[in-house]
């Protein structure tokens, strides 16, 4: 036995063959696993021909190689080795299971097993909680957490639409819009800004970002754009707030009919805060060059400015228009959901 690893040696039960000196063995490095985990299985055995072993659900009976055969989840032939390690991943599901050596792969019978526990230990301690159930898109996203200790320091958090299947991190790493690593704590509060897309979201919990697995969500909900009110109280909390439902025509500077009913809010917000001073910020996605992302976010700001001095009749003094082209994104620019996010125009308070 190497002195840098010890290896717990698990031998539960063993079948005898006429004539043999000793049962075939099966070893594992412990006893219980998380899904998807790598197992290591240390084995001796005599030299079969096709001989193998398996993962079985442990409620399945023992002794036959047909019935084994008929309910393992993974397998592997020992391919006439009488000793060696056999390398297996641990089942999605938990529950208890063997590791089952068969001498043949014919109507053979099994000669030994060594049993393991796959578990969620950690999944109990993991917690979300939002501060609203429903949000404006834009708007203020506050997620507080808790974490099981000694999770890897890039556990993250993210924001993934409702109908992305749960469990596997790196399906859910395809689809978040915004996200972010815990850094090794284990309690906390993450500030998000809620989907510029209306719908079904959820915030999810992951162990690690390098092919791990969801812990915890919650869902919530997205619609109806801010007003007045929500974006004074936004302002106030924040020193900012986006505006998802000033839109321009595509690749263009060109207000569209239904920007009219935020610009409208926008008006009224700088009508009852009469000492209000805004910098209106225009953002794009990152399609496109630079320069032209720059000076397409410059021309939308400054669209925005001109509608609200000219049609609401706000003083031109209390704005002012710039351009932040692609360089200040606040989720992803490889999904859809991700772009639309950062294709926006905020409101940033200016201090007199």
């Amino acid at each position: 036995m190497h002195a840098d690893r010890i290896f717990i040696y698990f031998v539960l039960s063993f079948l005898f063959l006429p004539g043999r000196a000793e049962a075939d063995t099966l070893r594992l490095d412990k006893v219980q696993y998380t899904p998807g985990e790598t197992i290591h299985v240390r084995f001796e055995a005599e030299s079969y021909a096709d001989a193998w072993a398996g993962i079985v659900p442990s409620s399945v009976e023992h002794g036959q190689e047909s019935i084994n055969d008929q309910n393992d989840v993974e397998y592997r032939y020992l391919n006439g080795e009488t000793q060696g390690v056999l390398e297996f991943q641990a089942p999605a599901e938990p529950g208890r299971y063997d590791v089952r050596l068969n001498d043949s792969d014919n109507s053979g019978r099994e000669t030994a097993h060594v049993s393991f526990v796959v578990a969620r230990p950690d999944a109990a301690e993991a917690t979300l909680a939002l501060d609203s159930k429903r949000y404006a898109p834009g708007a203020a996203l506050a997620v507080s957490f808790t974490a099981p200790a000694g999770l890897a320091d890039d556990a993250w958090v993210g924001i993934v639409p409702a109908e992305v299947p749960h469990g596997e991190e790196s399906v859910n790493d395809l689809h978040d819009i915004a996200y972010q690593h815990l850094n090794g704590d284990i309690s906390g509060r993450l500030q998000f800004t809620a989907p510029a897309t209306e719908g079904r979201w959820t915030v999810r919990l992951h162990n690690t970002d390098s092919s791990g697995r969801e812990l915890t969500s919650v869902p919530f909900q997205v619609g109806g754009e801010l007003d007045a009110a929500g974006m004074a109280e936004q302002i106030a909390t924040t020193g900012r707030t986006p505006v998802y439902g000033i839109r321009f025509e595509s690749g263009q500077a060109n207000l569209t009919s239904r920007a009219s009913g935020a610009l409208s809010e926008v008006a009224k917000l700088l009508r009852e805060n009469p000492d209000l001073r805004l910098r209106i910020e225009g953002h794009t996605d990152d399609r496109g060059g630079a320069d032209v992302n720059m000076a397409l976010s410059v021309r939308r700001a400054e669209s925005v400015l001109q509608h609200l001095t000219a049609v609401h009749g706000i003083q031109a003094g209390r704005l002012t228009a710039v351009g932040r082209g692609a360089g200040d994104p606040v989720s992803k620019n490889d999904t859809a959901a991700g772009r639309a996010q950062n294709r926006r125009v905020e409101l940033v308070k200016v201090d007199a």
